[in-house]
């Protein structure tokens, strides 16, 4: 019963009884436990098909599979470190931000192109209207200056006798009437 546990075991049993059943006594059983907790690999033992009695073994994990049955092979798995699970989660961390940065550099160049189209489309409408400007009407006058003007000088003549100016004032008027229809019917 030293401190190490025993790599192989070879157990021969006669088993009389017939239901293929190995009797095992608790303390055997707790033995088994503890071994398996405090080794990194399992102990194989070999156990003896008690059908055939002699004629067949099968290495076994202990607390493994019934009798009659091959055993399933056990693995063993170690367990993943701290160092381990940080070194995964800091792989993870830096595909993440791999990706975002990514994802943002194609949306900057896709912003980017999106704002020079739009600053050459208001260039484009900048130049249409400075043309439309220089095509439209110049500064003009407005209009009837000529019977306006005659009207004032009919009034300066006659200050006190408003009436004697009516047939300037009736031209006048008209002539408005003419270029506010004019600029109507273009407009439409």
């Amino acid at each position: 019963m030293g401190g190490g546990a025993s790599r192989t075991r070879r157990l021969t049993l006669d088993n009389e009884e017939s239901t293929s059943v190995i009797k095992v006594s608790e303390d055997v059983v707790q033995r088994l436990k503890t071994t398996e907790r405090k080794s990194p690999t399992p102990a194989v033992s070999t156990i003896v098909n008690p059908v055939s009695p002699g004629a067949t073994t099968w290495p076994a994990v202990p607390g493994g599979a019934p009798l009659g049955v091959p055993p399933q092979p056990y693995f063993y798995e170690p367990s993943l470190t701290s160092l381990q699970i940080r070194q995964e989660k800091e792989a993870a961390l830096k595909k993440n931000d791999q990706y975002w940065e990514k994802r943002v550099t194609d949306l900057e160049k896709v912003h980017g192109k999106m704002r020079e189209l739009m600053e050459t489309e208001y260039h484009k409408a900048m130049e249409e209207k400075r043309d439309k400007k220089e095509d439209g009407p110049k500064c003009r006058a407005p209009p009837c200056q000529k019977r306006k003007k005659a009207v004032m000088e009919c009034y300066s003549r006659y200050p006190r006798e408003p009436m004697k100016c009516s047939k300037e004032v009736e031209a006048f008027a008209e002539c408005v009437d003419v270029q506010r229809a004019t600029l109507i019917s273009n407009r439409s």
